[in-house]
C-alpha cells in the first residue's frame, strides 16, 4: 500500500508526475494532489486511480496535514518560479522557504515516511561554465546567477535534507531526497510558449538574440517526471535511502533555447531571422535599464522577464551529468530526444496564443 501526495500537482511538472504515477507505478494505491487550484487533468492518458484533489496554500498548515494524513510519501513540487529582474522576494521566501518548512512539519506530524523535493538547476548555476558537472562539484556554488530564486530553492533544499532521519512518533524515520531538474520543455511548458508568443506578435518572426552557439541543459518534462517516480519506488523498496541530492536529466543534447525552440516555431509556420542582435549590445542596454530601475526602486518597483542574469546565462556553456540518479534510483529516460520533440509538437503547434 503506497499513498502519494503531489504538491503543485496541477502545474507543469506535477501533471506529468501524476500521469506517470497512473501509467507506470502499479504499486501506488492512492494519488492525491495538493495545489492552490483543483486538479484538472490536461494530459491525454487513461486513469488507473481516481485522483483526490486538496486545495490550499503552503502557508495553511491544517490543509497540508489533512492532505498528508495516512500517506506514505510526499512529492513536493509546488513553488514560485521567478528568475526575473527584481522578482517578488517576499513571495519567494514565503512559498519556497517557509512553505517547504511547513511541508516538512506536516510530514513529521502525519508520520510520512518519504519526502522527495523538487529543487532547481538554479541552485547550482553560477557565472562560470560547467561542462558535465556532478552533484559534488556543484555543491556550494556562489554567487548564484539567479540569486533570489535560486537562493530560496537552495535554502529550501537544505531544510529538506536536514530533516532526513528525523524520528517519527511511530518509531520510523522521515527520509528525504532532493531531485534537481534542469529547465524543462514539453506539454504545459510556458517558456517556449513565450518565444512563440513573441514571434506571433512580430508577424511570425523570432528575432534572434545572440548566435545561439551556447550550450544549456534542458530535459523533456516526461523524463523528469519519470525520475520522481523512480525515486519514489527506490525509497519505497529501501526505507534507509535518504539524505541525497541528484540531478535528473535526460539525453536532450546541450543547446541554446533558440535551437531547442526551432522545430516548435516551424510547426506554426514561424521563422527565425538569419541575423541576430549581438549579446554585448543586449547586455549593455539591459545594464542601463536595470541601473535606472534600481535607482527609482525606492519610489517604484519595476520587474520584467529580460534580465542581465538571463542574458549572461545565455552566453554560458552549462550542463551536468546524471550518473548518480542512474545508479542510486535506477533512473533512465523513458523518452529519447526525438520522441520528446514528437510528443511535444502537438502542444506547441496548437497552443492558443494571445492575438
Amino acid at each position: 500500500m503506497c499513498a502519494v501526495v503531489v504538491t503543485g500537482g496541477s502545474g507543469f511538472l506535477g501533471q506529468h508526475i501524476v500521469k506517470h504515477l497512473q501509467l507506470s507505478a502499479p504499486w501506488v494505491t492512492e494519488i492525491r494532489v495538493f495545489d492552490l487550484v483543483p486538479f484538472v487533468k490536461f494530459l491525454d492518458y487513461r486513469d488507473r486511480l481516481e485522483v483526490k484533489s486538496y486545495t490550499g496554500s503552503l502557508g495553511e498548515t491544517a490543509a497540508l496535514r489533512k492532505a498528508f494524513c495516512n500517506v506514505t510519501a510526499v512529492i513536493h513540487v509546488a513553488s514560485v518560479i521567478d528568475p526575473r529582474f527584481q522578482p517578488d522576494k517576499k513571495l519567494l521566501q514565503e512559498v519556497n522557504v517557509e512553505g517547504t518548512r511547513n511541508v516538512i512539519s506536516a510530514c513529521l506530524e502525519e508520520r510520512v515516511a518519504s519526502l522527495i523535493y523538487c529543487s532547481s538547476i538554479s541552485t547550482v548555476q553560477g557565472y562560470s561554465h560547467c561542462l558535465g558537472g556532478t552533484e559534488t562539484e556543484l555543491r556550494d556554488v556562489s554567487p548564484l546567477l539567479f540569486r533570489d530564486y535560486g537562493g530560496t530553492k537552495k535554502e529550501a533544499e537544505k531544510l529538506v535534507l536536514k530533516a532526513d532521519g528525523t524520528l517519527l512518533s511511530n518509531g520510523k524515520k522521515l527520509r528525504t531526497i532532493s531531485l534537481i531538474p534542469p529547465t524543462m520543455f514539453g506539454e504545459g511548458d510556458k517558456l517556449i510558449a513565450m518565444i512563440l508568443q513573441y514571434a506571433e506578435d512580430n508577424n511570425g518572426t523570432f528575432i534572434r538574440m545572440g548566435s545561439g552557439h551556447n550550450l544549456e541543459a534542458y530535459a523533456y518534462v516526461g523524463n523528469v517526471a519519470w525520475g520522481f517516480v523512480c525515486c519514489l519506488k527506490s525509497m519505497y523498496d529501501d526505507p534507509n535511502l535518504g539524505n541525497e541530492r541528484m540531478f535528473i536529466m535526460d539525453d536532450t543534447p546541450p543547446q541554446s533555447l533558440q535551437v531547442l525552440s526551432r522545430p516548435f516555431l516551424e510547426s506554426r509556420g514561424f521563422k527565425m531571422t538569419s541575423y541576430y542582435i549581438p549579446l554585448f549590445l543586449v547586455l549593455t542596454i539591459c545594464f542601463i535599464v536595470e541601473t535606472f530601475c534600481l535607482l527609482i526602486s525606492p519610489f517604484k518597483r519595476i520587474s520584467f522577464s529580460l534580465s542581465l542574469s538571463g542574458i549572461i546565462f545565455s552566453t554560458r556553456k552549462f550542463y551536468v551529468k546524471y550518473d548518480k540518479a542512474k545508479t542510486l534510483i535506477k533512473y533512465s529516460p523513458l523518452y529519447s530526444f526525438e520522441q520528446a520533440v514528437k510528443q511535444s509538437l502537438p502542444y506547441y503547434k496548437n497552443l492558443k496564443l494571445k492575438n
